[in-house]
């Protein structure tokens, strides 16, 4: 209802338009490339080997130099099958610009934040660390490069203590 309502229309911008169509069709117009399953994997190796649950410094700078060949690599993603309609290999390749995207910001995120603190887990810091680390961590998109920054966490009903400690431990 609100957008009917809503009497604010968006210019949009055609080269923006025509920019999106071509990086989402060209799986269907190359004639080489690689195959999206091909990619997928090697995503999935990538994640599996270099930023598991457990993370070291050292494999998650490798995982970001690998993250940023693969990307280059994708741009050569090609589908055998070359319809619109019902293309499963054409929806993976478009998958696999968002998983490359979501395991570099989970790569380099990790890698900033020095401490272990929920799902995250580093051997190097090992100790949830409130004093320095009781903040969320921004990614914004500038200039095609992934930019990170904190925001101290809003605390609105129970402040954590002021400590460091053991990761998992009550106390």
């Amino acid at each position: 209802m609100f957008a009917q309502d809503n009497k604010y229309t968006p210019k949009i911008l055609n080269r923006g338009v025509e920019k999106l169509i071509k990086k989402y069709l060209y799986p269907l117009e190359k004639k080489e490339g690689l195959n999206p399953i091909e990619v997928r994997k090697k995503i999935r190796k990538i994640a599996g080997d270099k930023v598991g649950i457990v993370r070291k410094k050292k494999l998650l700078r490798e995982a970001i130099e690998e993250i940023d060949s693969l990307k280059k690599e994708m741009q050569n993603q090609i589908v055998s099958f070359k319809a619109r309609n019902y293309n499963k290999e054409w929806i993976e390749s478009l998958q696999n610009l968002n998983l490359i995207q979501v395991l570099e910001m989970t790569t380099r995120t990790s890698l900033w934040r020095t401490e272990s603190r929920g799902a995250l887990y580093r051997t190097d810091f090992p100790k949830t660390n409130n004093k320095e680390w009781l903040k969320n961590i921004l990614i914004k998109n500038i200039k095609n490069k992934m930019s990170l920054n904190t925001k101290d966490v809003i605390i609105t009903t129970l402040t954590p203590p002021k400590i460091i400690r053991e990761y998992g431990r009550k106390r």
